[in-house]
């Protein structure tokens, strides 16, 4: 049972406390409402609050500007992508124009069709029909204060205000669709699933039908269908290179992001090449004996560098008498982009059998 009829709402007056009531239905009562709107979503949404793309709402107090557009108390917007909040100059705030049947609202049909008594949820609060209406009519909010008490302050003050609804033949941003038919879709639990569905619709609008596109192969056991194409576990796996490595090398080349900041990061050729010296060509030629007090061997680089800003290191490579390959002394001079040349002297007149080892960095 209840004291009144179902939903309602508890009165607040500033200044003046509520006399106190025992009766743990009309608690009772107050709870189902507040859990009910708890798990619904009854919260008023103020600027700045987050709006769900494909969901309409409804002023209900001041002015919001939503999407370059103004609009004022009762009338209703839909949510875009891209614009999930709004702002207002007015303290306007927004609540959800949805609508769906709680219980009751079951369809007769007849000579004239007619819907039973019952309850709703429309813009982010629960009313009750308590008489039956006809087919094609809409339902408007009508709440009615009621249940009288007395208050300290001498005066006698309605307590509740009943949420009840009235029929009309006008629609407007504050009332529920027209009635027609079963009205089964409007139903709490299908409306949920349709709730589902649209924002499904509104992302797939939003990344393109490519993004959902049709497998027109039909997998078996142990295959997996991506676009037009099936795959096996295998072969799945053998695509992506594990964090073991273990089904690598890869067969093409790894390009990062940046220059490693972490003592571990991975490091790009870019990063390497500036911190210090790159190698760029090396060789070795055969120098034999050094025949004059003066030798000069022209050492070709076999191919063009950018510049002759580079360093030379040479390591002399004895192929005869060891000491008599140790007589000799050289200097790098006439760096070209093509090569340089190297000036031997010897210190003894002996026969040396020589060749250099070089290398060729720049900086």
């Amino acid at each position: 049972m209840s004291l009144f009829t179902w939903p309602f709402k508890r009165k607040q007056y500033a200044g003046l406390g509520n006399p106190r009531f025992v009766g743990d239905i009309v608690a009772a009562n107050e709870a189902i409402n507040d859990a009910l709107a708890a798990i619904i979503g009854t919260t008023n949404i103020a600027a700045g609050g987050t709006l769900i793309i494909g969901q309409s709402y409804v002023v209900m107090g001041g002015s919001i500007t939503y999407n370059s557009s103004l609009y004022t108390v009762g009338q209703v917007f839909t949510a875009v992508a891209g614009f999930t909040t709004f702002t207002t100059s007015a303290g306007g705030y927004v609540v959800s124009n949805d609508f769906f049947i709680v219980s009751g609202l079951d369809f007769i049909g007849g000579v004239t069709n007619t819907f039973n008594p019952g309850i709703f949820y429309l813009q982010g609060q629960f009313y009750i029909i308590n008489a039956p209406f006809t087919e094609g009519l809409y339902l408007a909010a009508n709440p009615t204060d009621t249940m009288p008490q007395p208050f300290g302050d001498g005066n006698s003050r309605n307590i509740y205000t009943l949420m009840q609804a009235v029929t009309t033949s006008t629609p407007s941003g504050t009332t529920t669709p027209e009635f027609l038919g079963n009205m089964n879709a409007y139903r709490i639990g299908l409306k949920y699933i349709n709730t589902l569905i649209q924002a499904l619709v509104v992302t797939t609008s939003s990344l393109g039908s490519a993004a959902f596109k049709t497998v027109t192969n039909t997998p078996t056991a142990g295959q997996i269908p991506y676009w037009d194409n099936l795959y096996t576990k295998t072969q799945i796996s053998n695509g992506f290179l594990k964090i073991d490595g273990s089904n690598g090398p890869m067969t093409g080349p790894l390009v990062l992001n940046a220059d490693p900041t972490d003592a571990k990061g991975a490091a790009t050729k870019s990063y390497v090449d500036s911190q210090g010296a790159k190698r760029l060509v090396s060789g070795n030629t055969v120098v034999g004996d050094i025949s004059s007090s003066n030798t000069n061997v022209t050492v070709s680089l076999g191919t063009t560098l950018a510049d002759n800003n580079y360093l030379v290191l040479i390591t002399v490579i004895s192929l005869g008498t060891p000491g008599n390959d140790a007589t000799t002394i050289f200097v790098v001079h006439n760096k070209t982009t093509t090569g340089f040349d190297v000036l031997f002297h010897e210190v003894a007149s002996v026969v040396q059998d020589i060749s250099i080892d070089w290398v060729v960095f720049h900086f």
